[in-house]
Order: structure tokens, then sequence, then C-alpha cells
């Protein structure tokens, strides 16, 4: 790992938001049992390469490139637990 790599890794604990819509119309007893379910319990595990006060975002992958950027918005977050990144 670089010097300018990321300093943690983190496990995201975080319930997914789910569209509901449809292309079809569906009853109002439809809509409000899909809006009853409850949400989907995630986990993302990644190297933390940007956090503040909203988001904490992770890559999968760290080197000369990178894989893409996952956002996650605190206010979906369960849990974060970090691990700091050997030098």
């Amino acid at each position: 790992m670089t010097a300018k790599g990321p300093k943690q890794v983190a496990v995201v604990k975080w319930l997914d938001i789910e569209d509901c819509t449809s292309s079809e119309w569906v009853s109002q007893r439809d809509a409000k049992r899909d809006a009853k379910k409850p949400f989907a319990e995630l986990r993302s595990v990644g190297f933390v390469v940007y956090e503040d006060e909203d988001r904490i975002c992770l890559v999968s992958t760290w080197g000369p490139d990178t894989s893409g950027v996952l956002k996650i918005p605190k206010g979906v977050c369960q849990s974060i637990d970090r691990v700091d990144c050997p030098e």
C-alpha cells in the first residue's frame, strides 16, 4: 500500500433503499403491502476513501487505478466498524 493509500477498511451495515414503483398500475392494497415490507439489511466492506458527516465512501480495490466508489448515506447506516490499514 502506498503512503497515499486509504488509512482504514470499514464494514458498513446499512438499510437498503428500495424503489417499489411499477410500470403497471397497482392496487392501493398492494401499495400498502409493499410500503410495510421491512428494509433489507446489507453489509459492504471496502477501503474508506472519503467520509464526512453525511456519507462514507468505499472502494473494493486500491492501486494505481481503483474500483468504482460506493457512496453510502450515513442516515441509513446501522453500524460502521473500522480497521486501520497497515502501512
